[in-house]
């Protein structure tokens, strides 16, 4: 619960800031369109929700090529193992495609701020300037509460690939129904990992939707 009001004033906050900006964008200069800026914004949010998403749905191929070498009974178990490798490997691609659009998402949203902060400065009026301060100072706050659910994501993702490699290491060098059975706990842990992650993903690019949706010149 804690986690889920800590997102809603992250989100809240965000549209505080896009939409703000829009509006003393469309204050300035004729060809300088505030609104260019949400639009960035928004592309980068939804690029963000769709690496999460993909990275979800690697988790999930991940476990299950795990499972399969796990109930694996008879034949060879090097096929079903080097398929759990290869999804491992997916694995780690889609977290750092996730990193790296959380990387944009943050680049614009520096860039947004400055921004947002020349365009303050030339607000004449010292009222709407107050104003624009005050939004721009509770915006920050609760973009760092913001980042905290992006590191929740991450926060999952490592102890679950770091079990996965255990897993993987362990087989490498012992790979028979002996070491398959007595990984059994293992695995059990690593699903457990899996779980966490997944619900904190489903959590973080709903939210992520629902901003960029509300921020953007073609949402609802």
């Amino acid at each position: 619960m804690q986690r889920n009001r800590m997102m809603n004033l992250g989100a809240c906050a965000l549209m505080t800031v896009l939409a703000f900006g829009a509006l003393v964008g469309s204050t300035g200069c004729k060809g300088n369109k505030g609104y260019d800026k949400t639009t960035n914004a928004s592309s980068s949010l939804q690029s963000l929700a769709n690496e999460l998403d993909a990275g979800a749905n690697q988790v999930k191929a991940t476990m299950a090529s795990l499972n399969q070498l796990m109930a694996t009974t008879a034949g060879d178990l090097r096929p079903p193992y080097n398929r759990f490798v290869e999804e491992i490997k997916k694995l780690d691609r889609a977290a750092d495609r996730s990193a790296n659009a959380r990387k944009d998402f943050e680049s614009r949203r520096k860039a947004f701020m400055k921004a947002w902060e020349d365009r303050l400065d030339k607000i004449s009026d010292e009222n709407v300037r107050n104003v624009g301060a005050q939004r721009r100072d509770s915006a920050q706050d609760q973009f760092e509460k913001l980042d905290s659910t992006f590191n929740s994501v991450k926060e999952s993702y490592d102890p679950l690939k770091s079990m996965l490699a255990d897993i993987r290491d362990l087989l490498s060098v012992d790979l028979n129904r002996g070491a398959v059975q007595a990984a059994r706990p293992l695995v059990e842990q690593a699903t457990e990992d899996a779980n966490l992650l997944l619900d904190r993903i489903s959590v973080a690019t709903r939210e992520i939707r629902t901003v960029s949706d509300r921020v953007s010149p073609t949402g609802n």
